[in-house]
């Protein structure tokens, strides 16, 4: 075993302290004199990395390089992040892979969906394949074959095209050629309390996030944008800067909830862009294999299962999900936040209460 050092911040009670490991150094790590959420003890292992932070000491395994962030909530409970560079990522995801983005080669037909966690990737993966390959069958493979954060130059060069990349990462950090190509993109867009609770219940279930604290404490974690990925209202208005500066790149708006109200005519838009044209028949048996009851069964074998035998990728498919978590005071409190976050948006009054 090695002994790495840590930089602890603490902002005093109900913040958050954030704990990073600098695997490059093997110094002892000095208590801070401040809030006892710095003395929270911590022991687990997780995919052969144990983690101790126990008066002020992580305790790791030396084959283990990654840079590691644990977040904790006001409470004292964690999230387990990978670090590159200030951008945190799930605790499962290789820095490697990550620095590897610029230098992948997009191909002039390849397709680009992007969004934040929650937002309708795998669905909208399912749809795309299905119009592209111009049939209504279960695509065989997960979404994650195709996703440019987790596969490597390799894998990605071995994929027979057309390809249906998809991504949570932001337009400046996509490929290079993928901006110079001018490949097309499909921005998902959903209401962010209903990306809360999907992303909550996710990582709750995910053993390498290794979170186990409560709903209020994680919302507050996602209002100050403490999240693998970064910020929701970030994220948007980001994509937002990017289509308005960028007129010429072909970006595709799909709002989740519009897709739930007309799937047939999301999956027609879809075509369009995609100059891809289908039948009205074949629109509907894609929309239908598309549904959250058909993928949620179609798609099992595809599907991320947590140790505990959930299929995790698919929990609901609903919209407005989130009234049945949020209460009257996490409603203000969002409110306020998403006022301030979106004020001038062209989303402003889109997902405002």
């Amino acid at each position: 075993m090695t002994h790495a050092s840590l930089n602890v911040g603490c902002r005093g009670e109900g913040s958050v302290v954030a704990v990073r490991m600098d695997p490059s150094t093997t110094s002892t790590l000095k208590q801070p004199a401040c809030s006892s959420l710095c003395e929270t003890s911590y022991q687990q292992q997780r995919n052969g990395v144990i983690w101790r932070l126990c008066a002020g000491e992580l305790v790791t395994d030396s084959q283990w390089t990654m840079p590691r962030v644990r977040v904790l909530d006001r409470s004292g409970h964690g999230l387990n992040f990978v670090d590159v560079d200030g951008r945190w990522f799930p605790g499962d995801v290789d820095e490697q892979l990550i620095r590897g983005v610029p230098d992948m080669e997009i191909r002039d037909d390849d397709v680009i969906i992007c969004g934040w966690m929650r937002s309708g990737t795998h669905w909208t993966f399912e749809m795309t394949n299905m119009i592209l390959n111009g049939s209504a069958q279960t695509v065989e493979m997960p979404k994650q074959d195709q996703m440019i954060e987790r596969i490597s130059l390799d894998q990605q060069r071995a994929l027979l095209s057309p390809r249906v990349l998809n991504t949570h990462l932001r337009f400046h950090h996509l490929p290079l050629s993928a901006r110079k190509k001018k490949t097309k993109i499909i921005l998902l867009l959903r209401n962010p309390r209903d990306c809360a609770v999907s992303w909550f219940n996710f990582q709750k279930t995910i053993e390498y996030f290794d979170y186990d604290g409560s709903w209020e404490d994680w919302l507050q974690l996602f209002l100050e944008g403490k999240m693998d990925w970064g910020s929701w209202f970030d994220y948007v208005r980001d994509w937002e800067r990017v289509v308005d500066e960028n007129p010429d790149h072909p970006i595709f708006l799909l709002h989740y909830e519009e897709h739930k109200a007309d799937p047939v005519e999301a999956v027609e838009r879809l075509s369009r862009f995609l100059d891809c044209p289908v039948t009205s028949d074949l629109s509907r048996k894609i929309a239908d294999e598309c549904s959250f009851d058909k993928m949620k069964d179609n798609k099992r074998n595809f599907a991320w299962t947590s140790q505990s035998g959930v299929h995790v990728h698919y929990r609901k498919g609903k919209v407005g999900d989130w009234k049945n978590w949020f209460t009257v005071r996490q409603c203000e409190e969002f409110d306020k936040v998403y006022r301030q976050k979106m004020a001038g948006s062209r989303f402003e009054r889109l997902w405002s209460s």
